[in-house]
């Protein structure tokens, strides 16, 4: 397959540039970043992305860009809305004018916050913060104007790329736990942590079956932000009694925190793609930052 990755030079994009690039003819673009081998692209230009697929003409077009940071959003309001949702627009339009398949990578935070269920993929969507709304008026977009699409739903992304890896809960742990210093991490947030191999491996069996539609692509573990941080600093031999246990109401965040969602993998699974639990996924990132060391 011919596939542009639009944000490849992003945490998850990063990972899917190297993992599809091993079978596919892999193109990449890079927004806020100016990397060799990319393609400079504002996606918020309905011209610009026309003339971008024009010039590359892939089978597949992979949204992994975007403004991710909840806080960040929450204040920029206007610039999440354009990258967010006009962007996803632009690129969305510009593959269903051209016949193209259309990857969107979204979050589990479109979902209905603190339910103690399972979350199905049709699961009643309402965000808590405006990020996420952003995301989910994406994802209504797509599904309401395109027929072959493929939207995944991750969560708290987590893995390694490179030694510049800089953003993330986990790089947040292990760089504050190695300087000795205390973390005070919250108790009361529940998600299902993430390894960007594993979201880049589903997507590209899902490709490879031509799966169209909605899949969460969580990792299998449901935990709580603390009890994550204390299996990256066993897995990372690090000291746990710098981790402090604090609670949601404590932080001073711009933006609200889903405190619970509980995604169903039970789709995905169904067509044989596994997603790991936290302490594979810490131990297959560990075994590939000891590699490249």
């Amino acid at each position: 397959m011919r596939i542009l990755i639009i944000g490849a030079t992003g945490f998850l994009g990063k990972k899917l540039f190297t993992i599809l690039g091993k079978k596919n003819e892999v193109f990449g673009t890079s927004f806020s970043k100016s990397e060799a081998g990319f393609l400079k692209i504002d996606r918020t230009k309905a011209g610009e992305v026309k003339k971008l697929l024009e010039k590359i003409n892939p089978d597949v077009l992979i949204d992994a860009n975007g403004i991710s940071n909840m806080d960040d959003c929450e204040v920029n309001l206007n610039d999440c809305w354009q990258s967010n949702v006009e962007g996803t627009k632009n690129l969305a339009d510009a593959c269903r004018a051209a016949g193209k398949k259309f990857v969107f990578i979204s979050t589990d935070a479109v979902f209905y916050d603190k339910s103690k269920e399972f979350l199905e993929e049709t699961a009643k969507r309402e965000p808590v913060n405006y990020y996420a709304e952003s995301k989910l008026a994406a994802e209504k977009y797509i599904e309401n104007n395109l027929k072959n699409f493929l939207i995944l739903r991750p969560s708290t992304l987590y893995g390694y790329n490179g030694p510049n890896d800089k953003i993330g809960f986990t790089n947040f742990v292990i760089s504050n736990l190695s300087s000795g210093k205390e973390i005070k991490i919250v108790d009361d947030q529940m998600s299902c942590p993430t390894l960007i191999d594993d979201v880049a491996i589903a997507l590209e069996k899902l490709l490879e079956k031509n799966q169209p539609g909605v899949f969460n692509s969580v990792g299998k573990d449901f935990v709580s932000k603390y009890d994550f941080a204390l299996k990256i600093a066993e897995v990372f031999g690090l000291d746990k009694s710098k981790i402090i246990r604090a609670k949601l109401s404590e932080m001073k965040f711009e933006a609200p925190r889903p405190a619970s969602l509980n995604l169903s993998i039970e789709k995905i699974k169904r067509l044989g793609i596994s997603m790991r639990g936290v302490e594979d996924g810490l131990r297959e990132m560990k075994k590939q930052m000891d590699e490249n060391q």
